[in-house]
C-alpha cells in the first residue's frame, strides 16, 4: 500500500511537471507568433475569424445560450463524474456575451453549482467528509476548523485550480459552514480564474495572439505549480499522520 501510495504521490508531482512544461512551451509559442513572417501567413485567414466572431455577437435568440448554459452549470453539480470543464463553460459565455454581461452570468452559474452540491453534501452530513479525508487525520483537523470548516482553507481551495469544484462544495456543505459565507469565499477565491477565462474567450477569435496564448499558459503553469505544493503539503501531513 505504502508503495502504491508513493506511487500515486510521484504521479501527481511528475504531472505538476508535465504542465509547467506545457506551459512554458506556449510562452515561446506566443513569442514564434509575433515573427513578422508568421504574422503574414496568419493575416490571409484573419478575415475568416473576423466573419465567424461577427456571426456569434449577432446570434439571435442568446436567451437560449443563456439558459442552456444554466442548465449546464447545474447538470455539472448533479453528474457523478466530469464530463465538461467549468472553464470551457466559463471561456464560451465570454465568447458569446460581453465582458460584464459574462462575467455576470459564469458568476451566477458558479453561485448555482456551488449552491446545488453545498446542499448535497449537507444533506449527507458528516459521513460525505468521511469519504473525502479517510486517511489523513490531520489533513482533517485542518479542514474542520473547530467543527465548522476552515474559511482560510476553502479560499484558498477555490484559488487553485487542481481542487474538484463538488467535492469541496459537498465538504463545507456537510460540515454545516455558514452558506452565506460560503458563496462569498466561493466566489471570491474563483474570481482570479474567472478573469482568465473570460480573457480567454474575448480572444478566442485571435487565437495566435499574447492575449489568448498567455492567459493559457499562465493558467496551466499554475495548475502544475499548484500540484507540486499540493503534492508536498500531502506527503509532509501522510507522514506525520502514519
Amino acid at each position: 500500500m505504502k508503495k502504491n501510495g508513493r506511487f500515486h504521490l510521484n504521479s501527481i508531482t511528475v504531472g505538476g511537471m508535465v504542465l509547467i512544461g506545457v506551459a512554458v512551451f506556449l510562452f515561446c509559442l506566443s513569442g514564434f507568433f509575433k515573427l513578422p513572417h508568421v504574422k503574414l501567413w496568419y493575416e490571409q485567414y484573419d478575415h475568416i475569424m473576423i466573419e465567424l466572431e461577427q456571426r456569434i455577437v449577432h446570434m439571435p435568440n442568446k436567451l437560449w445560450v443563456f439558459i442552456i448554459i444554466m442548465a449546464l452549470f447545474a447538470l455539472k453539480a448533479l453528474l457523478p463524474f466530469p464530463i465538461y470543464p467549468i472553464s470551457f463553460l466559463c471561456v464560451v459565455t465570454s465568447v458569446v456575451f460581453s465582458t460584464p454581461l459574462s462575467l455576470a452570468i459564469n458568476t451566477l452559474g458558479l453561485v448555482l453549482l456551488f449552491t446545488v452540491k453545498y446542499f448535497w453534501g449537507k444533506r449527507l452530513g458528516s459521513g460525505f467528509a468521511g469519504r473525502i479525508l479517510p486517511r489523513y487525520k490531520k489533513a482533517w483537523g485542518i479542514v474542520e476548523h473547530n467543527g465548522n470548516g476552515n474559511p482560510w482553507l476553502l479560499l484558498g481551495l477555490r484559488v487553485i485550480p487542481v481542487f474538484p469544484i463538488n467535492a469541496v462544495s459537498g465538504l463545507y456543505g456537510s460540515l454545516g459552514f455558514d452558506y452565506r459565507k460560503f458563496i462569498l469565499l466561493s466566489v471570491l477565491g474563483f474570481v482570479p480564474k474567472l478573469t482568465f477565462y473570460t480573457i480567454i474567450g474575448r480572444n478566442v477569435f485571435d487565437p495566435f495572439s499574447s492575449a489568448f496564448i498567455l492567459p493559457i499558459a499562465i493558467l496551466i503553469l499554475f495548475s502544475g505549480v499548484s500540484m507540486i505544493c499540493v503534492n508536498m503539503i500531502v506527503d509532509a501531513i501522510n507522514r506525520k499522520s502514519n
